[in-house]
């Protein structure tokens, strides 16, 4: 099955492009509207490879080339005189999303501490479950309390394999048994940049496996230091990257310093859902997630949570201290923290719940 990506300026304009582009026999998958870029398209063919290309309409691709993102690119962090640039646009970064087929081989998510791999390889799995596979996720991550644990409940409900292996030995052997046969998803252990160990070992992990290194990076943060933090992951050979909690950040200008370096940008984590919690990047939704971040106004913090302190002696013992607030649709929701695996358990069932 061929999947395009298809936009116009109308609906009718969109359709038009479709019909064009794949025939009379294109699927519509799905629809939605893309604000003054016009309407979105999601298409399918059969064909006896799969293909996934993102295609645009040339109004569409010419307005987004032709428009000055300068500002916008500055805005967000991005060092023109760093890159010798003086004009920068979004055919100038590449984007390559994630569509896993056996014959590809394992994907080794990879990453720093706290940086959502986990919760990546979570969606994976299940995107590739709703769609019919059966995929295997091996761990190596036996270093994080609970991480071996927080998988295991996520497998369980989905009804796929888990394999924790403790040496690149059985990671080779498991990979070349299924290899062909299922997609294999690989967790590993957060790693920092400064951890030269670490960086070797995803290098042997990597060579064992014969995998794709998948890097998995937050937004935010300071833009050299996350800019030289992943220049490191493309030493070993990383290619793209899904940028994680993008909900959470407000500019971009250390993952777009990566992209326009050369590394592929593939997903955007838009939100803590495990079913549809990122979205496939390309020129148009980058560009719409770059002009929001820019034009969002945070909400006033409500009243309750925003009780001044008047000194030393406040009482606090009537409020959880695991209690942490997060800002969702513009409200504030009250979050107690629970361990991983307890909390990817309820999470996932109420997903479940939703989606019957």
């Amino acid at each position: 099955m061929r999947i395009k990506l298809i936009c116009g300026k109308t609906m009718r304009a969109a359709m038009l492009a479709v019909s064009e582009q794949l025939g009379e026999d294109a699927l519509i998958l799905s629809t939605r509207s893309i604000g003054s870029l016009g309407f979105e398209i999601t298409a399918a063919l059969e064909v006896d490879a799969l293909d996934t290309e993102i295609l645009y309409q040339d109004s569409v691709a010419s307005e987004l080339r032709e428009e000055d993102h300068n500002n916008l690119f500055s805005w967000h962090g991005v060092k023109f005189q760093d890159e010798n640039l003086s004009h920068l646009s979004f055919s100038d970064i590449l984007f390559r999303n994630v569509d896993i087929k056996p014959s590809d081989g394992p994907i080794i998510v990879c990453g720093p501490q706290g940086g959502g791999k986990s919760v990546y390889i979570a969606r994976l799995a299940a995107r590739m479950v709703l769609d019919g596979k059966n995929p295997l996720i091996i761990t190596v991550d036996n270093e994080k309390a609970g991480a071996v644990e927080q998988l295991a409940v996520c497998t369980r409900l989905l009804k796929i394999d888990l394999v924790v292996a403790d040496t690149t030995d059985l990671v080779s052997h498991i990979c070349k048994k299924n290899y062909g046969i299922r997609e294999i998803l690989i967790d590993t252990p957060g790693v920092s940049n400064f951890d030269f160990k670490g960086m070797n070992n995803l290098l042997h992990l990597k060579n064992a496996s014969k995998g794709e290194l998948l890097l998995v990076h937050p937004a935010g943060g300071d833009v050299d230091d996350t800019r030289e933090a992943i220049r490191r992951y493309r030493e070993l050979g990383v290619t793209r990257m899904v940028i994680s909690k993008v909900d959470d950040a407000r500019r971009l200008g250390g993952v777009l310093h990566a992209a326009i370096d050369g590394i592929a940008l593939a997903e955007a984590g838009m939100s803590n859902s495990i079913i549809n919690g990122s979205i496939p990047l390309n020129a148009i939704s980058l560009h719409e997630i770059m002009s929001d971040r820019r034009d969002f106004f945070p909400p006033q913090v409500p009243k309750d949570i925003s009780r001044e302190v008047k000194g030393p002696d406040k009482d606090l013992s009537d409020e959880p201290r695991s209690s942490v607030f997060l800002r969702q649709n513009g409200a504030f929701k009250k979050n107690v923290s629970a361990s991983g695996a307890v909390a990817l358990t309820k999470h996932i069932a109420a997903q479940a719940l939703r989606n019957e």
